[in-house]
């Protein structure tokens, strides 16, 4: 990814933060390890080899910028000299006070979380992205954004917490897949996001993905009320299933890979006795 960024791009996207005077090294040299480290992060966790362009570049921009910055604040302003560090003053400027430093590192994660969801929401919308390794892999569960992570975050940063939801997310699909669904009927209605072009695709999408948020709720943060998994997962599926008479369609290519689970033969006894009937 290319970036276009100086001291005074710089300065415009953190404002009314850094104070410099002549002969002082720029913002932008003090924080060019931190960039470096901050683009390399988003290449290899959301972009892959996508150059975004127009309004995603400005996003990714912002992501690399609050990043950095976040990162490189605790010590912005440390010296180290042959006694240790020590903190850069000057007469009438006294450093600020830890909680003030952890408030504006909290400030500018919320920035980066907050543009790293739309960059994501965003991204799926480009072929490109989407055929790429990287968005293959967000494209391959039912939960292909940031959209509800903050109920299980916790703690966690922001892909951290995705990461945990996308494990049980996957294990979720797997057992309704092999059980109710089928593989390919699955996986067929998770590539029609984001354009749904199929009748009554969104609609089983979201239900599925409904069921989906329930089941990892209860993994992960009701764990008393779950259950069996295969008794959990049919009554989160069943009214999926019943659906599907809603779209012929979509019923018919789920029939053709599940008749055999779900037709079964009427008990028929040959052999002739006292309890023969």
């Amino acid at each position: 990814m290319e970036l276009n960024i100086d001291n005074s791009r710089l300065l415009a996207l953190i404002p009314n933060v850094i104070h410099t005077v002549t002969n002082e090294t720029t913002l932008y040299d003090k924080l060019q390890p931190w960039l470096s480290s901050a683009k390399s992060w988003l290449e290899s966790n959301i972009l892959g080899s996508y150059q975004p362009e127009g309004p995603l570049a400005l996003l990714a921009e912002k992501i690399v910028v609050y990043r950095a910055f976040a990162d490189a604040a605790p010590s912005l302003d440390l010296l180290l000299s042959p006694a240790g560090f020590s903190v850069i003053d000057t007469e009438g400027r006294a450093p600020a006070s830890k909680e003030r430093v952890e408030r504006l590192i909290n400030a500018l994660n919320s920035f980066v979380d907050a543009n790293l969801a739309a960059l994501l929401l965003e991204l799926h919308k480009k072929k490109e992205w989407a055929d790429s390794s990287e968005g293959s892999w967000f494209q391959d569960s039912f939960l292909p954004d940031f959209t509800h992570v903050s109920r299980f975050r916790g703690d966690r940063n922001l892909l951290q917490a995705y990461r945990i939801m996308r494990e049980a997310a996957k294990h979720f699909e797997q057992l309704v897949a092999e059980r109710y669904l089928g593989h390919e009927f699955l996986a067929y209605v998770r590539n029609t996001y984001p354009a749904f072009t199929d009748n009554g695709a969104r609609e089983i999408y979201e239900m599925i993905q409904s069921a989906e948020l329930k089941y990892i709720s209860a993994r992960l943060i009701d764990k008393k009320n779950m259950g069996p998994d295969s008794h959990f997962i049919w009554h989160l599926v069943r009214h999926i299933i019943a659906q599907l008479n809603y779209w012929p369609e979509l019923k018919n290519r789920w029939s053709q890979e599940m008749s055999d689970t779900f037709n079964v033969e009427p008990f028929k006894n040959t052999v002739k006795g006292g309890f023969y009937f």
